[in-house]
């Protein structure tokens, strides 16, 4: 029977992701004046990752498309309009694959499925938009999400995390 020592060493992380997990960078809006021009200035939004953005890759939550198809050069129109409006892309959403509205817990392969931070931690986003609807539950400073609805994914997503949805 092996005794446990009386020091044990203690855990020292290797970087500060393993204390405090992944880091979204917001930007500040303390530069941001809405004019004329740029009504929707300093608009933080997120964008469901099956529409393009201009620098980011498209992934669609599938390893092999990603892999397929670089980043694009040009932004989706309703995304660039957004922008030329003042607002700021984040970062993209999590889709289920190609946006077929798979089950939550059994169909995401490649990536994992949104948590859903309402509730008891048993409910699950719904819905191929999940990603749009947690992220607008999740971070308030988050102003808007961009999601597609096929097949009521807006719906869902949006039924399932966010109270006064209709």
């Amino acid at each position: 029977m092996s005794k446990k020592p009386l020091f044990q060493p203690a855990w020292y992380p290797q970087s500060t992701k393993q204390i405090f997990g992944r880091y979204v960078a917001v930007p500040s809006r303390l530069h941001a004046r809405p004019f004329e021009n740029t009504p929707l200035a300093g608009l933080r939004i997120g964008v469901k990752d099956v529409i393009d953005v201009a620098g980011y890759p498209t992934r669609a939550s599938n390893r092999a498309f990603k892999s397929l198809y670089p980043a694009k050069e040009i932004s989706a129109p309703t995304v660039q309009r957004l922008i030329e409006l003042g607002a700021v892309v984040v970062r993209k959403t999590r889709s289920d694959q190609l946006a077929l509205d798979e089950e939550l817990t059994a169909d995401w392969v490649d990536e994992f499925c949104p948590f859903n931070p309402r509730g008891d931690g048993y409910q699950t986003t719904e819905g191929s938009s999940a990603g749009s609807g947690a992220a607008i539950a999740a971070y308030d400073w988050l102003n808007l999400a961009l999601g597609t609805d096929t097949m009521r994914a807006l719906f869902q997503s949006a039924s399932s995390t966010i109270p006064l949805a209709s």
